[in-house]
């Protein structure tokens, strides 16, 4: 084998190993986005839960009245 076809295999294991490298982090970021958006969603539903909560104390207190 020559130089060039070294060079060629060696250029052609980097790219794949670049590849790899690549979907690796593509996948790694689409999960810590996943877990942003169900960290989100559950956030929201606490909220809406303490509004919940608020609203019907309040209208618990309004009947005492």
């Amino acid at each position: 084998m020559t130089n060039l076809d070294d060079l060629k295999n060696k250029a052609s294991e980097v790219i794949d190993d670049v590849k790899l490298k690549a979907k690796e982090a593509k996948l790694g970021a689409e999960k810590v986005a996943d877990d942003l958006k169900h960290k989100a969603k559950e956030t929201l539903l606490k909220g809406e839960q303490k509004v919940n909560d608020l609203k019907h104390k309040k209208d618990d207190e309004s009947d005492k009245s």
